[in-house]
């Protein structure tokens, strides 16, 4: 454990030191050998140093859109004077490489680079990174994957996926970001560069401030230690949620298992059964874990999965939903779906 420094102890070789030791654990945490920054940040200023530290105004870059994620990452791309091309998908669903594939082809302007939000949690839909990165390689252009908002809960490793830039929140108000060699060519080529947006000023910015970069580390060594058990709940939590929802009767609204989310589930209300009323009801009940997406409110509930710590947790909350299914007169089997959430979760033991 490192053992925080106060200010007037820190010095050069005190940064240096405690630099390494997080890239190190960072490098295990991600599967990287790769160059590692360190920036302080929060997600906005995360979007913006991925477009302007590897790209230049007038660039093409595409941005597939699943959700609000990619949609808000393009439209910061733009501000920087980047010529942001959307691709989008049906609504808990992603676009695949295949997709990319067929709009790159039909391009007539190079574009420079594919930016790909892996998690979208507005419908908890994630995407098929492999095959983006796969097309980026075939064609010779940076693929850029952030995950700002999945730390903890994925093995996205980003060497054997081919990913040329890498971009997660590791502590709030740091971001990390993992570069392959062609990236670096392009950072380096990059002029002119606001100092607070340059990756290569990270390690400067945050050599004032030794108690935030105690803190990192600490968190990082928990992260590594819980890792493994963190991710196992997580996909059981997942697993348990959703058969119990559809035990219950209902639909949801990401079908593919291979894309759906680890943080967020979220279901399609029966049609005719009003969702604002349904939401409503849960919400006075004290349900912390639901809410609404915009322009479906009636259509779809969001449910977060990091408020389940056990089977329990999750029946109960089955439950209280069926219940207020119920009342508004949809056709919904509690019982089944509260057996079907402790048959999963007991079998993941």
């Amino acid at each position: 454990m490192v053992k925080p420094l106060k200010s007037e102890e820190w010095r050069g070789e005190d940064a240096r030191v405690l630099f390494s030791q997080i890239e190190e654990k960072l490098g295990e945490l991600l599967g990287t050998q790769r160059r590692i920054f360190l920036f302080p940040c929060g997600e906005k200023e995360a979007f913006e140093a991925a477009v302007v530290n590897f790209f230049s105004p007038g660039d093409r870059v595409l941005f597939p859109i699943v959700g609000e994620a990619g949609e808000n990452w393009a439209h910061i791309a733009e501000t920087h004077g980047v010529r942001a091309v959307r691709l989008g998908s049906e609504r808990g669903r992603s676009v695949t490489g295949y997709d990319v594939e067929l709009l790159l082809e039909s391009e007539k302007e190079a574009i420079r680079g594919v930016c790909v939000s892996y998690h979208d949690a507005s419908f908890g839909v994630c995407a098929e990174v492999s095959s983006f990165m796969e097309v980026c390689r075939r064609r010779n252009i940076l693929g850029v994957v952030e995950a700002l908002d999945f730390w903890g809960v994925t093995e996205l490793y980003s060497d054997p996926l081919g990913i040329d830039i890498f971009l997660t929140l590791i502590y709030p108000g740091v971001s990390c970001f993992v570069v392959s060699p062609p990236a670096l060519s392009s950072l380096e080529r990059i002029k002119a560069l606001p100092f607070s947006l340059d990756l290569r000023q990270g390690r400067e910015i945050l050599s004032s401030s030794p108690s935030l970069l105690s803190q990192v580390f600490s968190s990082l060594e928990r992260e590594f230690a819980h890792r493994v058990q963190a991710l196992a709940h997580a996909r059981r939590v997942t697993k348990t949620l959703r058969e119990g929802i559809r035990a219950l009767g209902l639909e949801l609204l990401v079908t593919d298992e291979r894309i759906a989310s680890l943080l967020v589930t979220t279901v399609v209300i029966p049609p005719d059964i009003p969702g604002r009323v349904v939401l409503e009801a849960l919400q006075k009940q004290g349900m912390p874990m639901v809410s609404g997406v915009k322009r479906m409110a009636d259509q779809v509930i969001r449910v977060e999965e990091r408020y389940f710590a056990c089977g329990e947790d999750i029946a109960s909350f089955l439950r209280i939903f069926g219940e207020a299914l119920l009342s508004q007169g949809a056709r919904v089997d509690v019982p089944a779906g509260v057996n079907r959430v402790w048959e999963v979760w007991n079998d993941g033991e």
